[in-house]
């Protein structure tokens, strides 16, 4: 049995339906990311599972017992606001406190939890500092610690990096997931950033709006895409239009004679008719000449150096651009051959059935 359940949540505004029967479950200790773009739903989610908004339709279960007509305070959830809500005017153990006496929590009780949960996070030792003396990382583990001195049953997250710069954002979502393994909490994390969610899901669920297109680990979204979306949502992909010529190959027409096959994996309905091929930039490679059938000619337009590789984009003969990474260092202007790496052509190139109309 899931310690986590959604059950078909629906959930609309108006006539602007947000979420339609969302079911999800979530293991005991997992961290369960909700991904996808703004308005895909997420955060009306999270806000469901905590009890801030009433679903329309559906249940919201834990360990097999429906919480969804219990107030939130009463379903023992713990909650971290995009926007942390610290009380300036308190000092950090006081803003973990603040919540446990209207749980009738006695005075040396609270300052066991406010120890305890300081220590969860790292921040042993802190309680009598000012928040405004404390950097912006440690004043997200403040908001944590706050929110798991109640010792809930569930951890929810929405956006908690969000209001950081990207440096210490990094490395805040590395201690955040470092903290949550740790504690062993089950969790629901809401994010609208990739890599993120990449980093800290033990799965991903990927909305788009307001239904769920795909739930798996972060490698299965990336690999092995499950709806066109989900292909081209997750990662970089360049995007060639062809047609499917039957099983796993892909025509692509480069002009009327020469046509170039890939082995590609189907995404959506594998019927034979025209599809747009997602090719992920680690999946080309560079090549000394151009085979009939098997490569594409191609300019370089721009190189970007990221690290071992260069991101560079190129204009196909069909004026298509594709992004390709590579080690080697390409001048704007130069004329290249590239094709899909055989090695790597069916976990990151993926053709989905394209409507012509």
């Amino acid at each position: 049995m899931p310690f986590l359940e959604t059950e078909g949540l629906g959930k609309s505004f108006g006539d602007t339906v947000v979420l339609r029967e969302i079911s999800l479950a979530v293991e005991e200790g997992e961290t369960l990311v909700l991904l996808g773009p703004s308005g895909s739903g997420k955060t009306t989610l999270l806000r469901l599972i905590a009890g801030f908004e009433t679903a329309d339709r559906g249940e919201v279960l834990l360990k097999g017992r429906s919480v969804g007509r219990l107030a939130p305070a009463e379903r023992n959830f713990g909650m971290v606001f995009q926007h942390y809500a610290l009380f300036p005017h308190l000092s950090v153990g006081e803003n973990v406190a603040f919540g446990l006496e209207s749980r009738r929590v006695g005075a040396r009780a609270v300052r066991d939890r406010v120890e305890r949960a300081l220590a969860q996070v790292d921040l042993a030792g802190l309680a009598d500092r000012r928040i405004d003396a404390i950097s912006g990382g440690q004043q997200q583990r403040v908001a944590l610690a706050r929110a798991l001195a109640p010792e809930p049953e569930v951890l929810l997250l929405d956006e908690p990096l969000s209001n950081l710069d990207p440096e210490l954002r990094e490395r805040t979502r590395q201690e955040l997931a470092s903290t949550l393994a740790r504690i062993g909490i089950t969790t629901v994390w809401v994010t609208h950033e990739q890599e993120e969610a990449f980093d800290v899901g033990t799965r991903v669920a990927l909305l788009h709006q307001g239904g769920l297109e795909q739930v798996g680990r972060p490698e299965d979204l990336y690999r092995r895409p499950a709806t066109p979306f989900a292909a081209a949502f997750v990662g970089r992909a360049s995007v060639l239009r062809g047609r499917l010529a039957g099983g796993e190959t892909a025509q692509i027409e480069v002009s009327a004679r020469d046509p170039v096959l890939l082995s590609v994996q189907a995404v959506g309905p594998a019927e034979n008719g025209p599809v747009d091929v997602y090719v992920r930039p680690e999946a080309w490679e560079v090549v000394e000449s151009a085979r009939i059938g098997r490569s594409f000619s191609a300019e370089v337009l721009s190189r970007r150096f990221a690290g071992r590789e260069n991101l560079v984009r190129l204009q196909l003969d069909s004026g298509t651009e594709v992004e390709v990474a590579t080690e080697r260092d390409l001048a704007p202007g130069e004329k290249v051959a590239i094709q899909v790496r055989a090695d790597a052509a069916r976990p990151v190139a993926f053709a989905v059935l394209r409507d012509e109309q």
